[in-house]
């Protein structure tokens, strides 16, 4: 599986074990799916779910496995930061009813936590895009930065 992790590479196209279905069909599969059950109110937080068993039930293709642990990997980050961003609004609002006089502190803190909070689902969106055009063409895109944390999360999994 460590092969996967070194450069942005085609392979040849394949079936996957999952259904007989085309592998880049499955890889493409594990984005769209953790995307659509995000878009589920308070089901969001588990988007990460469905790419994982990808990840586990897939025993013939490393492609998929890979695409799979990507996005596993990318939404369980965008998962955990739109849990922490929840928690800070709740205790926004919480610190403005018991003190009124902290409005604008809490308006201002409210602001900011949510234009970063839109920034990163921003930048999740358009590299979970691009990795699904890629998996479409059977390209092991890598996305950046994530790649350090898919190795070690590939290792602690240690699938072969």
């Amino acid at each position: 599986m460590e092969r996967c992790f070194m450069t942005n590479k085609t392979v040849e196209p394949h079936k996957s074990s999952i259904g007989g279905l085309d592998a880049n069909i499955v890889a493409l599969l594990a984005y769209v799916a953790a995307a659509a059950i995000m878009l589920i109110p308070n089901l969001g937080y588990f988007c990460w779910i469905v790419p994982l068993i990808a990840y586990f039930i897939e025993n013939q293709s490393d492609f998929v496995r890979f695409h799979a642990l990507q996005s596993f990997v990318i939404n369980a980050i965008g998962a955990i930061l739109s849990f922490i961003i929840t928690v800070i609004f709740r205790g926004i609002v919480l610190a403005v009813i018991y003190n009124p006089y902290s409005l604008f502190g809490a308006v201002g803190a409210y602001t900011v936590f949510s234009y970063l909070a839109g920034a990163v689902s921003i930048v999740i969106l358009v590299f979970s895009i691009i990795a699904v055009v890629q998996a479409y063409k059977y390209v092991e895109y890598h996305i950046p930065l994530i790649n350090p944390i898919i190795q070690k999360v590939a290792s602690i999994l240690g699938k072969k």
